[in-house]
């Protein structure tokens, strides 16, 4: 199956209780309370760039382990930048510019070794199959085709064989009740 980007994590997969979310799956719950360690509000996950669909639902596991291993190398490669210190701070207090310059040139620091994810943020690579070398010998043989068609006849003339297979069976009920009565007839009237 060929997975596609939706639009959005689930509140499941933030770790966001949701009291509508009832009929969720209970392994996927316990399984993902007790494992994972992501703790995001989704409010705050839309500020850092995570989309959330409030209305998704996880049908497997597999998808919600999937989907929080995405969120937790995403939230490693986050660069948050610090948020300038006002005005009336800088001059009370130089150690707060300070701090903030040295935090500022860490996070550009940071930044520039992601720069191929700049266009988009962890774009999701789909994973093709790998394929065996098998050998020639090892093969089965049988005739492919004759199994392909064999198979795509009885997908389509089924109902149309077990109408004829009812139609016989319901036939030679009838015939051996005529028989059993041909049987009962002469036999009764040879004791007699």
């Amino acid at each position: 199956m060929r997975y596609r980007e939706g639009r959005g994590f689930s509140l499941l997969e933030l770790r966001k209780k949701n009291k509508k979310q009832k009929s969720e799956n209970l392994a996927i719950v316990l399984f993902f309370f007790h494992v994972q360690k992501v703790k995001l509000h989704p409010k705050y996950a839309r500020t850092i760039g995570i989309a959330v669909d409030p209305r998704r639902r996880n049908k497997s596991l597999e998808g919600v382990s999937r989907n929080v291993k995405r969120l937790k190398t995403y939230l490693q490669r986050l660069v948050l930048f610090p948020v300038k210190p006002k005005a009336t701070d800088l001059k009370d207090n130089k150690e707060k510019y300070v701090q903030y310059l040295t935090a500022l040139q860490k996070a550009k620091d940071r930044l520039a070794k992601y720069q191929r994810y700049r266009s988009k943020a962890l774009p999701y690579k789909h994973h093709v199959p790998g394929t065996q070398v098998v050998k020639v010998s090892e093969v089965p043989k049988y005739n492919a085709f004759g199994t392909l068609r064999n198979e795509w006849n009885v997908q389509h003339h089924h109902f149309k064989w077990r109408r004829a297979n009812k139609r016989l069976a319901k036939k030679r009920a009838m015939e051996k009740k005529k028989q059993e009565k041909k049987e009962s007839k002469g036999a009764g009237g040879e004791e007699e």
